[in-house]
């Protein structure tokens, strides 16, 4: 028991704490009392701090995110200002190239037949003799309107389905030397570019004919361009200038000549007349003009005259 006693003081000394012995005498007992206080000890200190105020919410993400932007000062001293970087915009994305767009079709005028007779005293007799053959019974069901034009013309309005072609030439076996007949119907300007130098318009006609299958040769108008080649307007009927211009190229000799219908188009600066440019004019100069009245010496912004058409029959439209 002495040794006992002796082993266990140094052991106490060391830990710094009175060592009693339990009730029953054992020193298992004392030591399981001390792991149990370590344990203890240990419990508590591993514990999280205790809120301030019981019941205070934990501020939200929107809130603390106002906070950091009242905190930042709008304004210094002297007079700077704190503002926040934008953001960087996003570049477009590339576009495709487009394919080209095809020619836009025209809203199409009904076809007309104009009847020009050498007096005004015919008319009567014309149109009389015209409701009375039985040859153009047909094109009396397709007469939509008769009406005269400007400069005295008969003109007979067809239905949208008819065409003028498919009449004028009973027409003009009918009415034989008292009048002239002509089919009016909607034209449109096709042009052919990269023909060669020496084409002529009898190959240039002759191409265009074997395409669409024509039965009369189209007007064609031929004239210079650029690195020795030549250009060409082509006048055919709303119908098959469409056709030719979705082919998109015409083969005249041994060339593949690109084309494309002419939306716009616009007068000779030299007799003001249509069709045709001023390198190719064989009409009246009238370039000097006014323009109002179709004087000289002055110009359509000073004019004081009466209005007056060069082009028109007796200068009335």
């Amino acid at each position: 028991s002495v040794g006992c006693q002796t082993d266990s003081a140094p052991s106490a000394a060391v830990s710094g704490k009175s060592l009693a012995p339990a009730k029953n005498g054992s020193f298992a007992a004392v030591v399981q009392n001390n792991k149990a206080e370590k344990a203890a000890e240990s419990t508590a200190a591993s514990e999280k701090r205790p809120r301030s105020s019981p019941g205070e919410a934990a501020p939200s993400k929107r809130e603390r995110k106002g906070e950091e932007s009242s905190s930042i000062p709008k304004a210094d001293e002297e007079g700077f200002e704190v503002v926040r970087r934008k953001k960087r915009r996003r570049k477009p994305a590339a576009r495709m190239p487009s394919k080209p767009a095809e020619p836009r079709p025209q809203r199409r005028k009904p076809d007309a037949l104009m009847v020009k007779a050498e007096s005004e005293e015919k008319y009567v007799e014309i149109i009389a003799s015209m409701q009375s053959a039985a040859e153009l019974v047909e094109l009396g069901k397709c007469v939509k309107q008769v009406t005269r034009s400007s400069n005295g013309s008969m003109l007979l309005h067809l239905r949208g389905h008819a065409r003028s072609s498919d009449f004028s030439t009973v027409v003009k076996q009918v009415l034989g030397e008292a009048a002239t007949v002509t089919a009016l119907t909607q034209r449109r300007t096709v042009q052919c570019l990269g023909l060669y130098e020496s084409t002529t318009e009898k190959q240039l006609q002759d191409a265009v004919s074997e395409l669409l299958n024509l039965k009369e040769a189209p007007p064609v108008k031929l004239r210079p361009y650029f690195r020795r080649t030549k250009v060409a307007e082509i006048i055919l009927p709303e119908a098959e200038a469409m056709k030719l211009a979705k082919a998109g190229k015409l083969r005249v000799g041994w060339n593949d000549c690109p084309v494309r219908i002419v939306s716009k188009r616009f007068p000779c600066s030299r007799c003001w007349e249509w069709g045709h440019h001023k390198s190719d004019c064989k009409g009246v100069d009238r370039s000097n003009m006014c323009k109002r009245c179709c004087g000289t010496g002055h110009l359509a912004k000073d004019c004081k005259k009466e209005l007056y058409c060069a082009l028109c029959p007796e200068g009335q439209d």
